[in-house]
C-alpha cells in the first residue's frame, strides 16, 4: 500500500466517524425541533449559530482552519434549521393560504382614465368594463381596504422599462395580496385632431412610460415632450384642446375613445413591448394558481440572499423573478420581492417557503394565482 491509498484510508475512517456523529447530532436536532415545537418557539434562535460557529472555531488547534470550519458549520446549521422546519409544518402557520371564492361581478377598480391600458387589462381578465377609475397607484389599494371595491388592477412591470416601483413599494404597505396578472402588449400610436397632419405638430403630450417607450421614434422629432399622468389623459386634453398642433402618445382604443385622428402608427420602440398588470385583492381567490409571490426582508450579513437561492434550489423551485426595494427609514437594508413557479399545494413548495422563513427578518406571502400568458 502506498502512502497515497494510506492518506484515504485514514480519510474514510474518520468519515465514518463523521457520519456516525452527524446522526446522533441529527437525531438531537430533531428532539430540539420537537421541543420548539411543543413551545411555539421560532426555529432561528437569534445569536445561537454564531456561538456555536465561535465554540467550533476556539477548538481548532490550527487556526488557519478557521474558513473552512466556518463554512462546515454554516452548512451543518442549515441542514438543521431544514431538518426542524419540514417537522414543524403541519399547516397551522398556513392560514395565509386560505383562499375565499371569487366574486368575478364584484366592484373592482383600475387606475386610469377610460380607455387607459389598466381597463383593457381589467376588461381581459374579468371580462367586462364595469370598473371604478380611480387617480393613484395608492387610491386602489386604499379602496380595497376600505371595501369600495373588491378588486384592484395596477401595472407592475413593462417588459421594456422595468418595473414599476411605485406599486411593489405598496404591496410592501398594504397587506393585500395578488390573485391573478394579465398581460397586455403596448402599441404606442401618434394621435391629433381630425384636422392636423403629422406636420404640423408640435407639442406631444403622454405619460412618462410612452415617451420612455416610443423614445426612437421621437428622437427624430423636435416636438416638445409634455408629461401628462396618463395617456388617455393625454388624448381626452388634446380633445378638448381642439388645437391641430398637439397630440397625445396612446393605443388604439384610447384614441378613438376621444375622436382623435391616428397620425402615426406603431411607434413604440420595442415591437414585443408588453406590461404585466396584478389584480389585487384583500384575501386569496379560490382560483387556479401555478405561480407565488413573497416578499422578505434579510438579515444584512454575507450570504443572507444566498441561503434563500439555496432553499429554492434544494426543492427545485424555479425563481421567475426577483426586485429589491429599500426599506423607508432603514437606510440599506431592503425588501426583496420574488416570484416563483409552482403551488402551494406542492409539498416541495411548502417546504420552501417554510424554510425561507429561518432566514428572513420579516416574511409575507403576497400571492397565489395563476400566469398571465403573453399573446
Amino acid at each position: 500500500m502506498d502512502e497515497l491509498d494510506e492518506l484515504r484510508n485514514q480519510i474514510d475512517l474518520i468519515d465514518s466517524q463523521l457520519i456516525s456523529l452527524y446522526e446522533k447530532r441529527l437525531n438531537t436536532v430533531k428532539a430540539v425541533g420537537e421541543y420548539k415545537e411543543k413551545h411555539k418557539t421560532n426555529v432561528l434562535q437569534k445569536g445561537r449559530e454564531e456561538i456555536v460557529i465561535n465554540n467550533a472555531i476556539n477548538r481548532l488547534e490550527n487556526k488557519s482552519y478557521e474558513f473552512e470550519v466556518r463554512e462546515l458549520m454554516n452548512t451543518i446549521l442549515d441542514s438543521s434549521k431544514n431538518l426542524q422546519s419540514s417537522n414543524m409544518i403541519k399547516g397551522e402557520d398556513l392560514d395565509r393560504y386560505k383562499k375565499y371564492p371569487f366574486e368575478k361581478d364584484a366592484k373592482k377598480g383600475f387606475f386610469g382614465e377610460k380607455g387607459s391600458n389598466t381597463e383593457q387589462a381589467m376588461y381581459d381578465f374579468f371580462g367586462d368594463y364595469n370598473g371604478v377609475q380611480y387617480d393613484s397607484f395608492e387610491d386602489i389599494f386604499k379602496a380595497i381596504r376600505k371595501g369600495e371595491i373588491k378588486y384592484g388592477v395596477v401595472p407592475i412591470e413593462n417588459s421594456t422599462a422595468g418595473a414599476i416601483t411605485d406599486v411593489y413599494d405598496l404591496l410592501g404597505e398594504y397587506d393585500l395580496g395578488i390573485i391573478g396578472e394579465q398581460w397586455v402588449r403596448i402599441k404606442h400610436n401618434v394621435f391629433g385632431t381630425p384636422d392636423s397632419t403629422i406636420e404640423d405638430i408640435k407639442k406631444v403630450y403622454s405619460h412618462p412610460q410612452g415617451f420612455y417607450q416610443s423614445k426612437d421614434f421621437l428622437d427624430t422629432t423636435n416636438w416638445e415632450r409634455i408629461t401628462y399622468h396618463n395617456t388617455a389623459l393625454s388624448c381626452k386634453y388634446v380633445s378638448e384642446q381642439k388645437d391641430k398642433t398637439k397630440a397625445a402618445i396612446a393605443s388604439d382604443r384610447t384614441g378613438a375613445m376621444y375622436g382623435l385622428k391616428l397620425l402615426k402608427e406603431d411607434i413604440t420602440s420595442c415591437k414585443d413591448n408588453f406590461t404585466r398588470f396584478i389584480i389585487i385583492a384583500a384575501d386569496i381567490a379560490d382560483l387556479p394558481a401555478n405561480k407565488v409571490s413573497i416578499e422578505f426582508s434579510l438579515y444584512s450579513k454575507p450570504g443572507a440572499l444566498y441561503n434563500i437561492l439555496k432553499v429554492l434550489a434544494k426543492y427545485n423551485i424555479n425563481m421567475v423573478k426577483i426586485e429589491s426595494r429599500p426599506i423607508k427609514n432603514n437606510p440599506l437594508n431592503y425588501y426583496f420581492y420574488v416570484d416563483l413557479d409552482g403551488n402551494c399545494d406542492d409539498d416541495n413548495m411548502k417546504k420552501a417557503l417554510k424554510n425561507i422563513q429561518n432566514y428572513t427578518t420579516m416574511y409575507k406571502l403576497l400571492g397565489l394565482y395563476q400566469k398571465g400568458e403573453i399573446k
